[in-house]
């Protein structure tokens, strides 16, 4: 029924939304959320593409976005966060997936 899966179409919502809604994320932990779910959109995409019509392997593709992905959210948690040592949790564990994933 749908040339795509559901869970695109939702995430294709979300950056239409966000999007739309951009003025209001501007001074916020949130400005940068437009850009992060294009790159999700991005990612899935390719990822469907790669192994849908290409058929290769896609796993290291998904594995490089994830970690992007975890680098962002801590990047947010640590704009959220006020306290002084719980901005350093976000820091130090996006610092031991980099060096953990590579």
């Amino acid at each position: 029924m749908f040339p795509l899966p559901i869970y695109i179409y939702a995430e294709l919502g979300a950056l239409v939304t966000s999007v739309l809604t951009y003025r209001s994320l501007k001074g916020t932990a949130f400005r940068l959320f437009p850009f992060f779910l294009l790159f999700v959109v991005v990612v899935e995409l390719a990822g469907v593409y790669t192994g849908r019509v290409l058929h290769y392997k896609n796993s290291w593709f998904y594995n490089i976005s994830t970690t992007l992905e975890f680098i962002f959210y801590a990047y947010i948690f640590s704009f959220i966060l006020r306290d002084r040592s719980f901005k350093k949790w976000p820091c130090g564990s996006s610092l031991f997936i980099l060096l953990w994933c590579c």
